[in-house]
């Protein structure tokens, strides 16, 4: 009988465990929320569109140097000899002046002449290495762009690969409910 009320006394006492756990149990909200376990991420990688225009900004498109000024073309009227009383005169002395001028004149004119051919050329070459500038900006923004739509489209790629694999993932959250 003792060995009876002993275990009694311990079934009460396991059955009061099991009650109070109940009850423990049913005071706390373990209901799972759906909604906290999908995932609501955007996808956060960087457009590299948006890089692409600052870096195409930071290369600096070339300038044109400064062309070289031709000077003044030589005038006769410059070179006009100042005729003495004398000179008028004797109409050889004048001749004599006329003929210095007018020699004066004519290499003034040539050696201008040969001054603006030489100006003409380094500003013609100075033109062309501008174009050649100009054309070698122009190729690198080109391939730039390219490189950044190469990017892009990797970009576009993995985007959309995210968000089907979210989606999935979702869901399979969905489909345990």
């Amino acid at each position: 009988i003792e060995e009876a009320e002993k275990q009694t006394k311990e079934a009460q006492k396991a059955l009061k465990l099991i009650d109070d756990l109940l009850i423990h149990t049913l005071s706390i909200d373990d209901a799972v929320d759906w909604e906290q376990l999908k995932n609501h991420r955007k996808f956060d990688e960087n457009n590299p569109k948006t890089k692409l225009e600052e870096e195409v900004k930071k290369i600096k498109k070339p300038s044109l140097p400064p062309l070289k000024e031709i000077p003044k073309e030589p005038q006769m009227h410059n070179f006009t000899p100042h005729l003495t009383l004398i000179d008028k005169i004797f109409s050889s002395k004048k001749e004599q002046k006329i003929i210095e001028a007018e020699m004066k004149f004519k290499s003034a004119a040539k050696e201008w002449k040969k001054l603006k051919d030489r100006i003409d050329e380094e500003n013609k070459k100075t033109e062309e290495n501008y174009k050649i500038a100009v054309k070698n900006w122009e190729d690198l923004i080109a391939k730039k762009r390219a490189e950044n739509e190469m990017v892009y489209n990797s970009w576009i790629e993995k985007e959309k690969k995210y968000y089907e694999n979210k989606k999935k993932y979702n869901d399979k959250i969905d489909n345990l409910k």
